[in-house]
């Protein structure tokens, strides 16, 4: 079984028939959508398309190949993909008007276009892909090589029609495939997908130089920037900055339960402690920032996380509320 193929079966192995059970941690949560009944298979990920639709993706609960993905437009959910030769992939994201997918049997990206419809096109097949994130003008993908070691590749992406180029190895990060995100400032994120149990930072600028062929992103001890290994997780599914600047991940173990944490930045950039947001008995996998909104889904569905109001703030909401009634009395 190849590297991916392990992860795909990390991501899949709590994903049964039995119902997940989610709880915010001294934070709220609602439930924002769950997966239609008539949907068994569980939610891997997903992300909202340039024409305001829900997009997600399910698998196999039982580790089988079995790969579906739905547009969901507020009423009704309508597959968009569907092959049940293939293991479901380990993320599904939106760039402009495309929406993006992956496979986990042959490798294979595919492409869907919102505003055309009609059906997926195969984009990029590069072996052992796992992580991907859309920065700028191009996707950062997390893999292995053929010796297992783990690497980061960049690819164009060409905006207009949605084509990736050829993928260029930046290079060796050491830690198992896990996902990649990117800051304000351009700073690359990159967390192990198991057993190292940590989060490396690349500056902008060693990533600009990566890109253009001056040097690679190596050293992968020098650039450790979080270790959550002390958790007893020891690797991630999941990661996305929320609105406030901390960065935010699902992480996972085969052992306990998932738990979505936050990474909190000081001003010159460093990790300076976590604090738990939200577990759950079941595997979580993508963190998605939407219009200000945390998001994060487990195979039941996707689930809004908000840190609770400051009893001031709630003070100044409730008089705020009894000053607009009396306005509107008669």
């Amino acid at each position: 079984m190849s590297k991916c193929l392990v992860f795909a079966a990390i991501m899949l192995i709590c994903a049964g028939a039995e119902a997940a059970v989610f709880a915010a941690v001294g934070h709220q949560s609602a439930a924002y959508f769950q997966t239609p009944s008539v949907q068994t298979d569980p939610m891997v990920s997903f992300d909202w398309g340039s024409d305001g639709n829900l997009y997600f993706s399910t698998g196999s609960a039982d580790w089988g190949p079995k790969m579906n993905v739905w547009r969901y437009d507020g009423a009704a959910s309508t597959n968009i993909f569907s092959n049940g030769d293939v293991y479901a992939g380990s993320w599904l994201t939106a760039n402009g008007q495309y929406v993006y997918f992956n496979e986990d049997m042959y490798y294979n990206v595919y492409r869907y276009d919102t505003s055309a419809g009609g059906g997926a096109e195969n984009a990029l097949q590069h072996t052992n892909m796992w992580g991907f994130f859309f920065h700028d003008d191009g996707v950062f993908i997390s893999g292995a090589d053929d010796n297992w070691e783990s690497h980061v590749y960049y690819a164009a992406v060409d905006q207009l029609t949605g084509t990736i180029s050829a993928p260029q190895d930046i290079g060796a990060v050491g830690d198992p495939s896990g996902p990649i995100a990117f800051d304000a400032v351009g700073n690359l994120y990159f967390a192990s997908g198991y057993a190292a149990g940590r989060i490396l930072k690349y500056t902008a600028g060693e990533v600009a130089e990566a890109v253009g062929g001056v040097s690679l992103l190596a050293d992968p001890a020098a650039h450790a920037w979080a270790d959550f290994s002390g958790t007893g997780l020891d690797g991630a599914t999941g990661m996305a900055f929320d609105s406030s600047g901390a960065l935010v991940a699902t992480l996972t173990s085969f052992a306990h339960p998932s738990q979505l944490m936050r990474f909190d930045v000081d001003a010159g950039g460093a990790c300076e402690g976590m604090t738990l947001m939200a577990t759950s008995d079941n595997r979580m996998y993508a963190v998605r920032l939407s219009q200000g909104a945390l998001y994060v889904n487990d195979p039941d569905g996707i689930y809004t996380v908000s840190a609770i109001p400051e009893p001031a703030t709630l003070g100044m909401l409730a008089a705020g509320a009894i000053a607009l009634l009396r306005r509107r009395r008669p």
